[in-house]
Parts: structure tokens; C-alpha cells; sequence
């Protein structure tokens, strides 16, 4: 038996037109408000596993934590509901942006350690935080260090299957194909190489939340071990005009 916690949010439904603005607080999409809104793709996946194996553990049970506008999720988790069974913790605040790594999983461990009945002992945080909304990879590996897990596998160096079989570290870098799915997912991810973080370009206070940012934006400006300049705007490093 387990007791599963799913932490991840909503974003603007992909199959809708999605024109992109820069705000106040960074880059944003138009009329994000008004939009259709899905579960985020990393956080519907860790659901999925999430029911896969409360099903196969009799009297398992699962909470999906969500950070977002409630008038969304709600919406949202009326039709999540009706495809695998859980409890929402729904918190109030933004899906989308660049919203800070370390108050989101403040937030999210503060929920998850609220949950009356919760068996310690038995419990699994499952995550997607987040690949549509463009948050920091590193906030589940931060709700983990608040919750005092130590055994933690994050998925911050990702792999990408894409729709001809070949598997690659990312949708960004679908022409440096790593493998096919023939040879097994297994070997694919380990001839990927991770990148650490002392390698980087990077030496600001602010590194070990925003983990070095997209490498693939970084290449764009023809330094691989550069900054990923979104991420520096975000922290306040440089400014957002530049």
C-alpha cells in the first residue's frame, strides 16, 4: 500500500493559438486568462503512473496537489476526476510564469505535510512541476529536501520520444537523436549525459534554484555552458530589457 502525492498544475490547452507577450513579471503568453486550460503534460504523465500503481497496491490512495488559479483547476480536475481517483489539495496562486522554485515548493510541502492521514512511512511525491508552464525544474527536488526525502530521481535531465521512435534528450534537440525505442528506453537515457552544474558559466547566488536554466537556450547564444539569459531575467541578474 501507498500513499501517492502527485504535485503539478494547469496550462493553456497546446492545440489553442498561442501568441507570446512579455509582461511585467517576464514572458507570458496573450490573454493567458481566458484560454482553455489542461493538465500540465509532466504532471498528467506523474497522475497516470501515480493510478497505475495504486491500482496494482490494494488500498493505496492518491492527492494531486495543485498550485494555480482555482476557477482553472477546477475545471480541469472535474474532467481529471473522471479518469483516475483522487483527493485535490488546491492552492491558490499563478500556473504560469516564471514563479519562484523555492516559494512554490514552500507552498506545495506546506500542503502535502497538512494532509490529514497521511502515512509517512509509506508515502511517494510524484511530480511534474512543470514543462508547459515554464516553471523551474528544480521545485520538486526542493519539496522533496522540505519533506526530508532523500531518495529522489528527477527528471530535470529529460529524455523525449518523439513520433518517429528516435528518442532524444529533448524535443529542442530532436536532430541529435540519442537512440530508437528498439533498443530500449534504458539505453537511450544512459547516453545521455547529464550536465552538472559547476561546469556551467554560471556563478551567481542564485544557481542551485534555477539549476543553470534551459542548456538549449544557452546554445542559441552559442555558448553551451552559458546563461540561459530567461532564467537570469527571472532572478533579477540582469535586466529584463536586455
Amino acid at each position: 500500500m501507498f500513499h501517492i502525492v502527485v504535485c503539478g498544475s494547469v496550462a493553456p490547452d497546446p492545440l489553442q493559438t498561442l501568441e507570446p507577450v512579455a509582461g511585467s513579471a517576464g514572458p507570458g503568453l496573450k490573454n493567458e486568462m481566458l484560454l482553455p486550460h489542461v493538465l500540465d503534460p509532466w504532471a498528467a504523465h506523474a497522475l497516470y503512473e501515480a493510478a497505475a500503481l495504486a491500482k496494482s497496491a490494494a488500498g493505496s490512495k492518491i492527492w494531486l496537489v495543485s498550485l494555480g488559479p482555482k476557477a482553472k483547476l477546477q475545471q480541469v480536475m472535474m474532467t481529471m476526476a473522471q479518469k483516475a481517483p483522487f483527493d485535490l489539495l488546491a492552492l491558490d496562486g499563478p500556473a504560469s510564469g516564471f514563479t519562484d522554485a523555492s516559494e512554490t515548493a514552500a507552498a506545495l510541502a506546506d500542503a502535502i505535510c497538512g494532509i490529514p492521514g497521511l502515512d509517512w512511512s509509506r508515502l511517494l511525491v510524484f511530480g511534474g512541476w512543470e514543462s508547459a508552464t515554464r516553471c523551474a525544474g528544480a521545485t520538486l527536488q526542493l519539496v522533496g529536501e522540505r519533506l526530508g526525502i532523500v531518495d529522489q530521481f528527477l527528471g530535470v535531465d529529460r529524455m523525449t520520444v518523439l513520433p518517429d521512435g528516435s528518442a532524444a534528450k529533448c524535443t529542442f534537440y530532436g536532430d541529435r537523436a540519442v537512440g530508437d525505442i528498439g533498443e530500449g528506453l534504458r539505453t537511450c537515457w544512459q547516453r545521455i549525459r547529464p550536465v552538472k552544474l559547476e561546469s556551467l558559466d554560471c556563478k551567481c547566488e542564485y544557481l542551485e534554484a534555477c539549476r543553470g536554466g534551459c542548456r538549449y537556450r544557452a546554445e542559441l547564444l552559442e555558448n553551451p555552458q552559458g546563461r540561459d539569459l530567461y532564467r537570469c531575467s527571472l532572478y533579477g541578474v540582469i535586466d529584463k530589457a536586455e
